[in-house]
């Protein structure tokens, strides 16, 4: 089989899923509970969240996990809106993914003004026409 959708998944690495395996093994209480073992969890969860922390110099209140790109898409668009209400402009491609273009389209009934670009048969923006449209206004 050949498989030609590695933009949505892929396949993982055997020494991936051994790693999640175990954690999934040892730590499987939620990490929210207020038990021994939720609160084990919560240890582990909050270790990974220093180490991602210290390897990409942010701080660690600045790193969300989140259960998918939807949801990551929708934190990071609704976020931005919300964090720079001053910044009311998006500039986006037509042809994003439905997770990119459902909060946009959320945003406009806010009155977030979008302009989405022309991509060419490739789906390809001329970088022109972004520079063309960037203003102080956007927030994306």
């Amino acid at each position: 089989m050949i498989y030609l959708d590695s933009a949505a998944t892929t396949e993982v690495f055997s020494e991936v899923l051994d790693a999640l395996k175990n954690i999934h093994q040892e730590y499987y209480a939620n990490p929210n509970s207020i038990h021994p073992d939720g609160q084990k969890s919560r240890r582990a969860v909050e270790e990974v969240r220093r180490f991602l922390a210290h390897i990409t110099d942010a701080q660690e209140e600045e790193i969300l996990f989140t259960s998918c790109a939807t949801e990551s898409n929708n934190t990071v668009i609704k976020g931005l809106a919300e964090a720079f209400p001053e910044k009311n402009h998006i500039i986006i491609s037509p042809i994003e993914h439905k997770s990119v273009l459902n909060p946009v389209k959320y945003l406009v009934k806010k009155g977030i003004k979008v302009d989405f670009l022309k991509v060419d048969r490739n789906g390809i923006v001329e970088i022109d026409e972004i520079q063309k449209r960037i203003t102080p206004k956007h927030c994306l």
